[in-house]
């Protein structure tokens, strides 16, 4: 590599970068796997590469890009066999609550499921809806379609976020590798974000790449974050005039990453800080503002339940607001920060590695790199502050995307610093761990996941291979695993007026919930309108709380999670009392 004269190095040691070097090396050349060994062409003032040396690049970059879909899509292939369909209990929420809340956007109804607020995957539902409708040429209009094939829809919308997180992640990787091509730590940072996450596969509430939840819509949306940071990045280092609308384009994504999820807003609004003019800041105010009032229109005509929601979740200690209403409970911070550490090992090492960096670096000469990783490491503590309080390991998955470049730009500043091989050497192992700790990890929960899965499977085999079982009135307690409770459950959240479209579409279901029989809209039926045959299924956890001792059953069938029973008495006899409580 050509040293810069004696002047220019002078200059350098005073903040300036030596004359002709690429503003994107920052001496990447010289710590980066030798890769790259390049000359400088001083009549053009570009870069040429050693033509093996590239070629070596572009295979290894080619590979890996391939092996990280091939990761995800294995992922979404073996979601689809280990957890059953989407309306199984514990896919169907909050699957079917987008499900249906789209469906009132794409028939003009609008949705009143705007508690976290949601909107941005309802709105996507709603588009891929309205397309797949058009696309089938039915007679029927499009909430009868969707009420009748709920998991083909909710496929399709699976399969659209897939593609729309292959595709920005291929447009991030492949931009980083234009604007970037010296520097390979940052274009491996980027191909490792698809590994990143130890848990696309949680035993409850859906995955990044399965169903149809805010957490499978962040994963793009984080894509097109980090493209805007670089972007910005690229912008701030080179002065290059093609990136002077990511101001504008920052706003925009802001708005829609929070109306997307509430936990988003700090790791999206740092964007706006991030803009070093005020004119940028009034761009990026605009045109946020403007995409609130656009695409947010759904959560400001429900902005009552949104508020409700914030206000019940922060009063509360516990989860979603339970708890005594003392806003914390010291116990549960310890626990949730406990169980934080023990999930997110390797992204809490290295937002202490940023945070540690920051400390030490007051003085360093790479002051947009100290900027950068100071937004992006304090967004990361305040979202993991506000999901300490009521902690699902789901909710972090939006830092996961963002931890590898609080790896890069550690380097890039401590490399200064320290030894660069051992900077470069440390950064690398920690990025092996991302695929190390996550593929083991995925399809454990799979597993664990499958096996609930399939007892669910072994009850639907009996019922579907007995004749009476079948054509009889079938009976569900909570948290049941039936197509007709998920369409149930998706309504009552978006509150849509499908509730008569889906009871006509599952006439014989009956619940039976604390005592009391109750049609599929929440009517409560009376028992001496109950007539025939009739079998009460779901989870044992009834049998053993004592939910159904009202009722004289006799248990046909029961595996580890589920039963089938038959109500063997009148049902307008009298009863005794319930003594067990709903968990």
């Amino acid at each position: 590599m050509m040293v810069a004269p004696r002047a220019s190095r002078k200059r350098a040691t005073k903040g300036s970068r030596p004359p002709d070097q690429h503003p994107t090396e920052h001496g990447s050349v010289s710590w980066t796997l030798s890769l790259y060994k390049h000359t400088k062409n001083k009549h053009t003032k570009t870069m040429s590469h050693n033509a093996p040396t590239n070629k070596t690049w572009e295979i290894c970059f080619a590979l890996l890009l391939a092996a990280a879909y091939a990761y995800i899509l294995a992922v979404f292939i073996t979601n689809q066999h280990y957890r059953g369909p989407y309306w199984y209990f514990f896919n169907a929420d909050p699957s079917y609550a987008f499900l249906i809340g789209s469906l009132g956007l794409a028939n003009l109804d609008g949705t009143h499921f705007t508690y976290h607020p949601g909107i941005t995957p309802q709105l996507i539902g709603a588009a891929v809806l309205r397309i797949a409708h058009s696309l089938q040429f039915e007679n029927t209009n499009i909430v009868v379609s969707v009420i009748s094939k709920p998991e083909k829809y909710i496929y399709c919308i699976s399969l659209t976020l897939l593609a729309l997180y292959m595709i920005t992640h291929a447009t991030l990787a492949f931009y980083t590798k234009k604007h970037f091509k010296c520097d390979l730590l940052l274009q491996l940072c980027i191909l490792a974000t698809p590994f990143v996450n130890k848990y696309p596969v949680t035993d409850i509430g859906g995955s990044e790449f399965y169903g149809f939840t805010c957490e499978s819509t962040t994963p793009f949306l984080m894509n097109l974050l980090l493209l805007i940071i670089l972007a910005t990045y690229h912008r701030l280092t080179t002065k290059d005039s093609t990136a002077k609308n990511t101001a504008a384009i920052s706003g925009v994504l802001a708005t829609i990453g929070t109306l997307n999820k509430i936990t988003l807003a700090p790791i999206m609004a740092f964007t706006f800080f991030i803009q070093r003019n005020p004119n940028a800041k009034k761009k990026w105010a605009i045109a946020a503002a403007a995409t609130f009032c656009t695409i947010g229109l759904p959560l400001l005509l429900n902005i009552n339940i949104f508020i409700e929601f914030i206000d019940t979740i922060s009063k509360g200690s516990g989860l979603y607001g339970s708890g005594p209403q003392t806003f914390v409970s010291l116990d549960n911070i310890i626990d949730n920060a406990t169980a934080y550490a023990t999930n997110y090992y390797t992204e809490a090492f290295i937002t202490a590695i940023a945070t540690l960096t920051i400390c030490i670096s007051r003085n360093t000469t790479k002051r947009t790199e100290l900027t950068i990783l100071t937004y992006i490491t304090l967004a990361q503590i305040i979202t993991t502050l506000l999901v300490i309080k009521h902690y699902q390991p789901r909710y972090l998955f939006p830092l996961n995307h963002t931890t590898p470049l609080l790896l890069y730009f550690s380097h890039k500043i401590l490399h200064e610093k320290i030894s660069p091989k051992f900077a470069t050497s440390a950064s690398l192992i920690l990025l092996t761990l991302f695929p190390t700790f996550s593929i083991p990890k995925t399809f454990q929960h799979q597993n664990r996941t499958s096996t609930e899965a399939q007892d669910i499977t072994d009850i639907y085999n009996i019922i579907n291979s007995n004749p009476d079982i079948r054509s009889s009135q079938h009976i569900y307690p909570l948290n049941n695993s039936s197509q007709a409770n998920a369409l149930a459950f998706g309504n009552a959240w978006a509150r849509t007026p499908f509730a008569k479209t889906i009871s006509e579409a599952h006439p014989e279901t009956l619940y039976y919930i604390y005592g009391d029989f109750y049609s599929l809209v929440g009517q409560k039926v009376e028992t001496a309108n109950i007539r025939g045959d009739l079998y009460i299924f779901g989870p044992t956890l009834h049998l053993k709380n004592g939910d159904l001792k009202k009722l004289n059953i006799d248990v046909i069938y029961r595996n580890s999670s589920q039963f089938i029973a038959k109500l063997s008495t009148p049902l307008n006899s009298p009863a005794p009392e319930i003594n067990g409580t709903e968990k």
